[in-house]
């Protein structure tokens, strides 16, 4: 971190001297400017903006004590470093008053204010580092917060309050959003073989394209991406006013191609064709949401406007939607008389002859299952056992019945699963899902024993038992698992890399990274690179 000093004496030979002698190039320090007076250095003040004013006291015009008090008057933190010939040292201690760091006695020893001015401009760096530390991490809590706070409203959880209060710092965010919705084309199929290690893998690296690709689109400080449920991305885009419609459908392309060329996965983008303020982000999400799933003929890589729903499209069109939204219901409060009253309800509504073809009907079923199978995967309470089943018989099922039956078969199986399941499950389940929703950032056993209500020494016995591993080591191994696949996968710089897996010290990164692989990051790229 290389600071500014300016130096000021009206002895043009102590000035050329104090320039010249002391080696600023070796203390990473540079001299901005150079005065003869107080007035002139308090002018060029104003201008640079120095971390370090070495200074005379006695000068015309305006004195070194006059200058620092213009300087603490104004209330800039700028260090001093006085220069005087005086012995009984009385001026001196009046500028001491003022805050200067402190004093050199004329004629001056050079070796002695080397020392002094190495010692001052580490307490400033220190100083600096610690503000621009405190200023990252309150620019992340915000960032999080809001993050919290939209995601909420987006399941129709926030209180609709336009701000959030943090540590007596209230946070307005009363804008308006242009909203889409990413969707990976057949996800429970791709997902179908995948470990619980490699569906978070994945699912980061579409997320990371769609954020890198989404913030290149509508700039970095107003492009949002929010994982709903495994394969499904909202994002969110700052607006004042409206895009033409042209330009929204580009932007959608542009995150297909993204997708595709990193990849090699193809998505399907619905979006809203107006602007929206935050209360209505739950219903829009919802409505774009729909009009992707109910588009059961859609094909790969299909972009979906959405149109303000009317009251009527909402009453027809999406009743099926609702129904299966019922069901999602009855699975996750263990209701299994309420399933079989919507099973039947659907029965009823899914009648050939009342409103769909057989095909159509069929279509519908089979999409009613791979939403439920999605549904269920994101709960954690399907085991891979029996999704394979469901395959099976989603592949064996021959008419409206049997794929009635199988969905029936499904949700009460994955009923039993769920209860089968100990609270302590239940919680590490929710434990490895923070987790690996906040790798990327410093994070502790208290935040996320706080976040699953429970003590941190609980949460660390429970924790130890259920994955034979401490807190750290898991953290580690996580982060290390993400960085190999980044590295490999990825043309991320090592640094963009090591702030992604939640190291922003590059070098510890590295450190860390060889300790586990045996390798350093670019050495295993290198190889990874060798394989392919």
């Amino acid at each position: 971190m290389r600071l500014n000093v300016m130096l000021v004496d009206d002895e043009i030979h102590i000035l050329k001297n104090l320039n010249m002698v002391i080696p600023w190039e070796m203390l990473d320090m540079q001299v901005v400017s150079l005065a003869q007076n107080g007035a002139e250095a308090w002018a060029a003040f104003q201008e640079h903006r120095p971390d370090l004013i070495l200074s005379d006291i006695r000068m015309p015009i305006m004195d070194g004590v006059s200058l620092v008090k213009e300087i603490r008057d104004a209330g800039e933190a700028c260090e001093v470093i006085m220069l005087t010939g005086f012995t009984d040292f009385e001026y001196t201690r009046s500028a001491i008053r003022y805050g200067v760091k402190d004093y050199i006695v004329k004629p001056i020893n050079y070796q002695e204010l080397h020392e002094v001015i190495e010692r001052v401009g580490g307490e400033i760096r220190q100083r600096k580092q610690a503000r621009l530390l405190e200023e990252k991490v309150w620019r992340e809590f915000t960032e999080l917060a809001k993050q919290k706070y939209l995601f909420d409203a987006l399941m129709g959880q926030a209180a609709g309050h336009s701000h959030y209060t943090i540590t007596g710092k209230t946070q307005a965010w009363g804008e308006k959003y242009a909203v889409f919705v990413a969707d990976l084309d057949d996800y429970p199929q791709l997902a179908r073989h995948w470990s619980h290690e490699e569906r978070n893998l994945w699912n980061f690296s579409v997320q990371n394209v769609l954020r890198d690709s989404f913030s290149l689109v509508v700039g970095k400080e107003s492009a949002l991406v929010l994982t709903m449920r495994e394969g499904e991305w909202c994002l969110l885009a700052l607006r004042e006013s409206p895009l033409e419609e042209a330009e929204i459908r580009s932007w959608a392309s542009r995150l297909q191609k993204a997708v595709s060329q990193h990849l090699a996965f193809s998505i399907s983008v619905g979006y809203y064709t107006e602007i929206v303020a935050v209360p209505e982000l739950s219903a829009v999400y919802q409505q774009v949401k729909k009009a992707i799933h109910f588009d059961l003929a859609r094909h790969e890589k299909a972009i979906f406007a959405v149109e303000p729903e009317t009251s009527q499209e909402s009453a027809t069109g999406y009743n099926w939607w609702s129904l299966l939204e019922e069901l999602l219901s009855g699975l996750k409060r263990h209701d299994l008389a309420s399933i079989k009253r919507t099973l039947s309800r659907m029965r009823d509504d899914l009648q050939p002859t009342s409103r769909y073809s057989l095909t159509r009907t069929e279509q519908i079923l089979r999409y009613y299952l791979l939403h439920l199978v999605r549904e269920m995967k994101d709960m954690q309470i399907i085991t891979g056992q029996l999704e394979e089943l469901v395959w099976m018989k989603l592949e064996r099922a021959q008419g409206i019945r049997e794929l009635l039956q199988v969905i029936h078969q499904v949700l009460e199986d994955s009923i039993r699963e769920s209860v089968k399941k100990k609270t302590g499950d239940v919680l590490m389940i929710r434990a490895m899902e923070y987790i690996q929703k906040h790798l990327t950032r410093d994070l502790g056993v208290e935040e996320v024993a706080g976040h699953l209500g429970i003590s941190s020494s609980y949460f660390s016995l429970l924790f130890k038992q259920h994955t034979r591993l401490t807190f750290v080591e898991y953290l580690t191994q996580q982060r290390m698992e993400r960085a190999r696949f980044l590295l490999s996968m990825s043309g991320k710089t090592i640094h963009e890399i090591s702030r992604e897996v939640g190291y922003p010290d590059r070098r510890y990164f590295s450190k860390v990274f060889q300790r586990n692989t045996g390798l350093t990051p670019s050495e295993y790229r290198e190889q990874a690179a060798q394989k392919e």
